[in-house]
């Protein structure tokens, strides 16, 4: 019955532009791998690791871990094609350098949990907090639209965006599409909360300079509030950054920040 259940659950995932997913076996190359590796092998094994965790922090790997009974690597992935899918595994290091090979198969990814996990924000923060303020002369229908649309981002920012409205969907601003991916900008953001014409609550991360903080994730809240018809407050606040002096800088870089592009898009709809 439960296979039955996962095959009826399967035309479900027939979505446009989805991402295709693949099972990846990584064989070892003896049976009694790992428990007879030599120090060259562990230092392989070690830099395949930090490759798969990257790549899972990109959402390029679902998912990864060593079977038992037999012994082997099982990886999922989500790609664009099974040859892009094969490019990743070669370049694992520890097939690139000799150790594992790997077999590769499409599947479809019919049932997930989901899963945040808990290095996704900063496990311990400073309560350092960025405010700003300013009114448009705008309804605040129409602020809130310009901030939660792609049209209303690029109306005041040369960038490609991708935003879909819900909780949960993307909220992703790319200043650079030239840049390797993953560095591109707010790629993997999340809309957490919004309410119509009033509020929009996102993840936000640090620029791609700051490389360790920019694996985790800070928080903006905007209040949009229209004190009287036409003229439109809105209250910026970004919270969430980590302890240390890279994060301290990753927190002025955004004072700035935030403020030319608050002044940007009051300027893009006075002149309106």
């Amino acid at each position: 019955m439960a296979a039955l259940f996962v095959l009826a659950a399967i035309p479900s995932f027939a979505e446009e532009n989805a991402p295709m997913h693949f099972f990846a076996r990584l064989i070892p190359p003896r049976q009694d791998f790992p428990e007879t590796m030599t120090a060259t092998e562990q230092k392989i094994m070690g830099e395949h690791f930090a490759y798969l965790k990257q790549l899972t922090q990109e959402k390029r790997v679902i998912m990864a871990g060593p079977c038992l009974e037999p012994v082997f690597g099982a990886v999922i992935l989500a790609s664009g094609s099974l040859e892009e899918a094969r490019t990743i595994m070669s370049n694992d290091p520890s097939v690139a350098q000799g150790v594992n090979t790997f077999e590769i198969q499409p599947m479809i990814l019919s049932l997930l949990a989901h899963n945040v996990p808990a290095h996704r924000y900063p496990k311990e923060q400073s309560g350092k907090v960025i405010q700003k303020s300013i009114t448009v002369p705008v309804s605040a229908h129409d602020a809130w639209t310009a901030w939660t649309s792609a049209e209303g981002i690029k109306s005041f920012l040369p960038i490609q965006v991708s935003i879909d409205l819900k909780v949960g969907g993307k909220y992703e601003w790319l200043f650079s599409e030239d840049a390797p991916e993953g560095q591109r900008g707010s790629e993997d953001c999340l809309i957490l909360s919004y309410i119509p014409d009033k509020m929009l609550s996102f993840e936000w991360n640090a620029p791609p300079q700051y490389a360790d903080q920019r694996r985790q994730r800070t928080i903006v809240v905007i209040l949009f509030e229209e004190r009287e018809p036409g003229q439109t407050t809105i209250d910026f606040t970004h919270h969430g950054f980590g302890v240390g002096e890279e994060w301290d800088k990753v927190h002025a870089y955004f004072e700035n920040a935030w403020g030319s592009v608050l002044t940007r898009y009051a300027e893009s709809v006075t002149k309106k």
